[in-house]
């Protein structure tokens, strides 16, 4: 998942990764692991992208970040613009917008400047799968 918040990232050579490697012959599994990860999470977004409509899309992505942010707290904030949501889902802002707002309307979330809060996770779960 692309960084949601300001992050700080340390970069190494190739030289260096080598050193790494050859003292710790775990991370080459742990590259592996985190390689396949990532091509199982990109064919899936590629999957639901073909297969479901732009407003699923938008849900389901709140659905993710509610359980990222939130843990098993009841209530989510979401730090994050619309934009930002609609990027992640793969539209247009007004299409984020217009879903956000119908949430709203339904009690689901809340919306601040910058900020989306769920105030109702369950409502959410059911929104992003509608066959519960």
């Amino acid at each position: 998942m692309d960084a949601a918040e300001n992050a700080e990232t340390l970069t190494s050579s190739r030289a260096q990764l080598e050193v790494l490697r050859a003292a710790n012959p775990g991370i080459d599994r742990m590259l592996t692991a985190t390689l396949v990860e990532q091509v199982r999470r990109l064919s899936a977004n590629v999957r639901e992208a073909l297969s479901l409509p732009v407003e699923a899309r938008v849900v389901r992505r709140l659905a993710n970040l509610a359980r990222i942010y939130g843990g098993p707290a009841p209530i989510a904030e979401i730090r994050l613009t619309q934009d930002d949501l609609a990027s992640m889902a793969g539209t247009a802002r007004v299409t984020a917008n217009r879903v956000l707002r119908d949430l709203a309307q339904r009690g689901i979330v809340a919306l601040r400047r910058g900020r989306i809060i769920v105030t109702d996770r369950a409502g959410l779960l059911v929104a992003a799968n509608p066959q519960y």
